[in-house]
């Protein structure tokens, strides 16, 4: 009997052993998981998108990269349409995204950083007689005004019920409608506008005009309020403030629209 209960002790104590061994090896991999830093990329282009190659690109894929080498954490990202983006967000799925600063990312993140400012825009066609052209949302009531679905425009944009609102696949798509007179007006950031404007071939650029401005937009790296806890917020903001320092953050968001005089007027792309 003696015996017997000393086989089952030494079998409970190589048991006891081989899990501990698997326990212990399990531990680095469970604190790379937890190092992780999961970052949603909204897919509008110039921000995310994928290239003629099938591969990530986009501005904010060169942001990860710098923000990658500039830190010891291990940012993974996620390719995404933007309402997927911010829903993940909002569930915690990921630990951080980049939008543009809107009342409803507000309450469902955490601002961490703003990274860049930008001149929201309605673009039209090129009218003959200058004076036609609409210089309000009120000049656009009743007529089809294209804008990228999720994004937020601002407070006028947002609340204003007369205009015709259609939802565009991306930037580009819009330039296009307007060109073809399908739309009276596209809104966007200058830096979106800029972006799909320098991808077109030369040849098809149409001529448009800047009609007039909204109010302004703020790009904002935000943290998810079900995400980790703000202690990776102090070193992507120092990452990012090494950024604006040496200048490498203006290069990344690069493109521009500026008018050829006062806007309203015609538009080209600013040189880099």
């Amino acid at each position: 009997m003696y015996r017997r209960s000393g086989l089952i002790d030494k079998s409970l104590y190589c048991l006891s052993r081989a899990i501990l061994l698997v326990a212990l090896l399990c531990v680095p991999l469970a604190l790379q998981a937890e190092s992780e830093v999961r970052v949603a990329i909204p897919q509008v282009d110039p921000w995310g998108y994928v290239d003629e190659q099938g591969n990530p690109a986009g501005m904010l894929m060169e942001l990860l990269q710098e923000l990658n080498k500039a830190t010891d954490l291990e940012l993974v990202y996620y390719l995404r349409p933007l309402s997927r983006a911010l829903l993940e967000l909002e569930r915690g799925e990921v630990d951080y995204s980049i939008a543009f600063e809107s009342p409803r990312v507000n309450e469902i993140a955490t601002p961490v950083r703003e990274l860049v400012a930008l001149r929201v825009l309605a673009l039209g066609p090129v009218q003959e007689d200058a004076r036609a052209s609409p210089r309000s949302l009120d000049d656009l009531t009743g007529r089809p005004v294209g804008y990228i679905r999720g994004t937020y425009y601002g407070a006028t944009f947002n609340r204003h019920e007369g205009i015709v609102r259609v939802p565009v696949q991306d930037m580009r798509q819009g330039l296009e409608l307007v060109h073809r007179g399908r739309l009276d007006a596209m809104i966007g950031s200058d830096m979106a506008m800029a972006g799909a404007y320098e991808a077109m071939p030369e040849e098809e650029r149409p001529a448009l005009n800047i009609l007039f401005e909204l109010e302004p937009a703020r790009g904002m790296f935000y943290r998810s309020n079900q995400g980790p806890d703000n202690t990776t917020d102090g070193l992507l903001k120092n990452a990012l403030e090494q950024l604006e320092r040496s200048g490498r953050l203006s290069e990344i968001f690069s493109p521009r629209l500026r008018s050829e005089g006062k806007t309203p007027g015609r538009w080209v792309v600013e040189p880099h």
